[in-house]
């Protein structure tokens, strides 16, 4: 997630001491290759899946999860036909619903949030999620709430309120600690009593980590102050009512956040019995803990690639709760519904996947642009063959970066900033928008003496990344055991010319970093920034430009 806080190293040891996490990470590009080893996989996951008894619905509370999607409504379309996309898994729900009510029990469907940002149906609009929003509206969620990458600009969560959006879930929009910065007015609805057709009740409260990047039109007010506020207190009220079997917290922050230690504290001080279940995104991670006998904290993945199913009954030991990360894998819906390709799609998941069709001709997605030899991945070594970063500091920068009288221009970046692999065959719009979603401009510094450059692209190359760093937009253990650097640059600091002058430029997210560098190594003294070809490219532009070009695809004989 971008400019990502994340529990740091030694805390996160330390929290995991006390509890146990069972960490399953979401898949990354080079888990998801077409191949006999692949549909194998799939084939053992569709089995287990039925073989976990989640839609046997014998438990008291039933919950399908859902978190940091990243607009990625189309599914993986790179990979095995039988992925499954955003219609499917509405087709899903509907049938375990359906199963559900036909033995007297609820099942309900939350979103952890981070709906923008991952794919051209987030961001190829004017305004990110423009496109995005009146489909993820026809998703039958019983509560949602919001994540980090729906406030980096104005625009966007202006939008997610103009649009009527928010509005539209009718006081399901869950968020507690997010307010607009002129009324002081919560940005949803920081809880609600749910009640299922069924008859199960929950008590549903939301939260995001304390974020401190954000846009300028909110402010995100801290979850240890967020937990002292009146509303808090009425919410413990509903939920101490003997007929709600538990508190489900939709909280956008690491499965074993210290935050989550901070708001269950809250909840015990009232509510010591009942149990409670947070349901957690933001770190891109498959993960469970148990926090005590009656509370529980999973993860459910990223990019559409994990359902997490949740079943839960209270027992005079506590609570027992049994989970299940399920891939989104048409043979493992079909299995789990009883259902087969000829009556698995539903009148809604038709719908739905037809308006997605329609947004993705309007916005050209899949138009090809070009065509690639081989698949590139951004989490490889950086001196790999298929390194995507190394794409772009050897090949795409040099070519599209510098202006013609430039000619000692470097560029240095974070290297969170790629978010996808860009796979081999042709490469549509959409492929740009998967690899670098942000379109970040370009920002620069011109006239740095070589020593001085020097200095400080040292400091900035050698800059380590921890889990609570911030300045980090994706996790990933690539950065923690060190297969892939916080920061690259198009040329190394001792291939510097202390005789030349350079000009430096970065990615905007990374302003703060480049500048406090610059300063320290010129003396404290700063350097004038300033915006870099501004409307000219951008960090996903630059692919596309590079890929018309120079990966023109092979014609036919």
């Amino acid at each position: 997630a971008r400019w990502l806080r994340l529990i740091g190293i030694a805390a996160l040891l330390a929290f995991a001491a006390a509890i146990p996490v069972a960490n399953q990470h979401g898949r990354r590009g080079a888990d998801r290759s077409a191949s006999p080893v692949r549909a194998a996989q799939l084939r053992a996951a569709a089995a287990a899946a039925v073989a976990s008894g989640f839609a046997s619905f014998e438990a008291d509370v039933n919950i399908l999860h859902l978190t940091d999607v990243h607009s990625w409504l189309s599914g993986h379309m790179h990979e095995p036909d039988d992925e499954a996309d955003y219609p499917d898994l509405l087709a899903f729900y509907q049938h375990l619903e359906k199963m559900a009510h036909a033995k007297g029990k609820d099942v309900f469907f939350f979103n952890s949030g981070d709906l923008v940002d991952g794919t051209g149906l987030g961001g190829a609009t004017a305004v990110d999620g423009q496109a995005l929003l009146p489909i993820i509206r026809q998703m039958p969620f019983a509560a949602i709430t919001c994540g980090n990458h729906e406030l980096y600009t104005d625009s966007t969560i202006e939008n997610f309120v103009q649009s009527g959006f928010i509005g539209s879930w009718n006081g399901r929009y869950i968020q507690g600690n997010i307010k607009n910065k002129t009324t002081d007015a919560l940005l949803g609805t920081p809880f609600a009593h749910i009640t299922g057709a069924m008859g199960t009740e929950l008590v549903v409260l939301g939260f995001l980590y304390n974020m401190k990047d954000h846009c300028d039109n909110v402010v995100v007010q801290d979850v240890e102050l967020a937990v002292k506020e009146p509303w808090f207190a009425e919410a413990m009220l509903a939920a101490a009512d003997p007929k709600v079997q538990a508190i489900v917290i939709l909280a956008h922050m690491h499965v074993a956040d210290k935050l989550v230690s901070v708001i269950l504290s809250a909840i015990r001080k009232t509510n010591k019995l009942k149990p409670v279940l947070f349901l957690t995104g933001h770190t891109h991670i498959r993960a469970y803990a148990t926090l005590d006998p009656r509370a529980i904290s999973m993860e459910s993945g990223k990019y559409l690639d994990t359902v997490g199913l949740l079943a839960c009954s209270t027992t005079e030991a506590g609570l027992a709760c049994e989970h299940d990360f399920v891939t989104p894998h048409k043979p493992t819906f079909y299995n789990m519904t009883s259902t087969s390709a000829s009556t698995f799609q539903t009148p809604a998941s038709l719908a739905m996947r037809s308006d997605i069709v329609v947004q993705r001709a309007k916005l050209g997605l899949d138009t090809v642009i070009g065509c690639s030899d081989r698949e590139y991945q951004p989490w490889v070594p950086i001196d790999a063959p298929t390194s995507l970063w190394n794409l772009f500091i050897t090949q795409v920068a040099p070519a599209e970066l510098p202006l013609p009288t430039q000619k000692h221009l470097v560029f240095v970046g974070s290297t969170g900033s790629f978010r996808w692999n860009l796979f081999s065959g042709n490469v549509s719009i959409d492929d740009t928008y998967v690899v670098n979603p942000f379109q970040d401009p370009f920002w620069a510094t011109y006239k740095v003496p070589g020593p001085v450059l020097a200095v400080a692209l040292s400091a900035i190359l050698h800059k380590k990344m921890g889990m609570e760093s911030e300045g980090l937009r994706t996790a990933d253990a690539a950065w923690f055991d060190a297969v892939l650097p916080a920061f690259v640059s198009t040329v190394a600091p001792e291939d510097l010319d202390a005789d030349v002058i350079y000009d430096l430029t970065w990615f905007q997210f990374d302003t703060p970093v480049v500048r406090a560098a610059l300063k320290k190594a010129n003396g404290g003294v700063e350097f004038p920034v300033s915006p870099f070809r501004q409307g000219d490219i951008d960090s996903r532009s630059v692919f596309e430009s590079y890929i018309r070009r120079e990966w023109t695809c092979p014609t036919s004989s």
